[in-house]
């Protein structure tokens, strides 16, 4: 995303909106896990140049797009906004300083959980009486529905100004991905922070029912090209992770074997005549393989059945005698 928004700020001819999608390696810092890996590909959707909630449906639709592409069905998006965090903060009591923090502690919930959570708070400064208002306030995101979430938040923190346009961009949102069509479970998450400071509006996240974290992940960030020496742009993204996604479907991607076929020779009086019909399979587009090893007939048959080919072309002094060969198939 910096990278994204240097180049904006660098080349302020472009015409807006201005999207792309980019794959490519991404590194980061921390421990490794299943599907959390130092180097890692990361596949970006931005926009840049809107401040329309139709952006953000946009990137969403996309994402959505691709992973249904792939067989994906079964998939969750969480939201929220950074301007309901922030009011949620201030009616819990978070002083300005201290929101950032506040955020990035809130975004280790998955990972430690509410009292490990609680206890970061605390950590961190905040005092255990706006830590407790802050834990009641997270326990609205468990209804699920988006549209009594947002009703609740709205009783809530409908009064501050940041949380009432918080919550009007997030139904903005869910109206447009409505209208497009966009198929998937998606709810509303007060405890959604994402930990990146350059976020200003809506933030989402895709996961899925594996225990493996989020597979998509990003949100609207207007202030930060305008921070790199650019003109004040808004933007919105996405980014999909690879090893992740995957981690997910490794079974549905395993893939079918290239090799069609195994040449398998009984004895040395009829290697060379395997190879003559290798040659000839390969010419005419079949890929095959033969023995290397100079092994017997089983360990040949064994062979190939572990390479996952699906026949065996025997060939023996008995065919031969009849110009032919016998065909096994594997499976």
């Amino acid at each position: 995303t910096v990278p994204l928004a240097r180049f904006i700020a660098m080349n302020p001819e472009l015409p807006l909106p201005f999207k792309r999608y980019q794959i490519a390696k991404v590194w980061r810092y921390g421990d490794v896990a299943r599907g959390r890996l130092r180097e890692f590909y990361q596949c970006d959707i931005d926009i840049v140049g809107s401040p329309s909630m139709l952006a953000d449906a946009e990137v969403l639709a996309c994402a959505v797009g691709a992973l249904r592409s792939i067989g994906l069905e079964d998939f969750t998006i969480r939201l929220n906004n950074r301007k309901i965090l922030s009011a949620i903060a201030t009616y819990a009591g978070v002083r300005a300083d201290q929101k950032l923090c506040c955020f990035r502690c809130l975004d280790k919930l998955e990972k430690i959980g509410v009292e490990g959570v609680r206890e970061e708070l605390i950590r961190v400064g905040i005092e255990s009486d706006v830590v407790e208002r802050l834990m009641e306030v997270l326990k609205i995101g468990k209804q699920k529905d988006a549209e009594d979430t947002l009703n609740e938040l709205k009783k809530l923190v409908g009064s501050y100004e940041e949380g009432k346009v918080g919550i009007e961009e997030l139904r903005m949102l869910l109206e447009y991905l409505e209208a497009l069509e966009v198929e998937a479970n998606i709810w509303v998450d007060p405890c959604l922070a994402r930990g990146l400071d350059y976020y200003t509006g809506p933030i989402f996240e895709i996961e899925t029912k594996e225990k493996i974290g989020s597979i998509a992940g990003g949100g609207r960030y207007d202030n930060l090209i305008a921070s790199l020496g650019g003109r004040n742009l808004p933007a919105t993204g996405i980014s999909l992770g690879l090893e992740r996604i995957l981690e997910v479907i490794r079974e549905k991607l395993r893939p079918k074997p290239l090799l069609k076929c195994f040449v398998a020779n009984v004895g040395e009086q009829t290697k060379y005549e395997a190879l003559e019909i290798v040659g000839m399979l390969r010419r005419n587009g079949i890929s095959c393989e033969f023995d290397l090893m100079e092994r017997k007939l089983g360990k040949q048959l064994e062979y190939a059945s572990k390479r996952a080919v699906k026949f065996v072309v025997i060939v023996g002094e008995k065919e031969l005698e009849k110009d032919s060969v016998r065909i096994r198939d594997m499976e």
